[in-house]
């Protein structure tokens, strides 16, 4: 894992299991483990490129892996909130 928000992100998605939608939360953990990996991935080549191009090109993957946990994170946000929220009787 790349860092501790993602660390929390995944906590977080775990902590809702059982009161929302398994499938929901399934491609979620999926989506954050891959912008994940590709973070960290991305990460180290950057650190390790010779080429300035190089460098560029994954600074600008990672900042796109940013954007997509940050999305993921506000996709948590609601499902918590949804969550938090009793239904109201039918």
């Amino acid at each position: 894992m790349s860092d501790k928000f993602d660390d929390q992100l995944f906590k977080r998605l775990e902590d809702l299991r059982g009161q929302v939608d398994e499938a929901k939360l399934d491609a979620l953990e999926k989506r954050l483990d891959e912008a994940d990996r590709s973070l960290a991935y991305h990460t180290q080549q950057a650190a390790e490129a010779h080429s300035p191009d190089l460098r560029i090109a994954n600074l600008e993957i990672i900042e796109k892996r940013r954007g997509e946990i940050a999305a993921i994170a506000a996709e948590v946000d609601e499902l918590e909130r949804r969550a938090a929220v009793p239904d109201p009787p039918r």
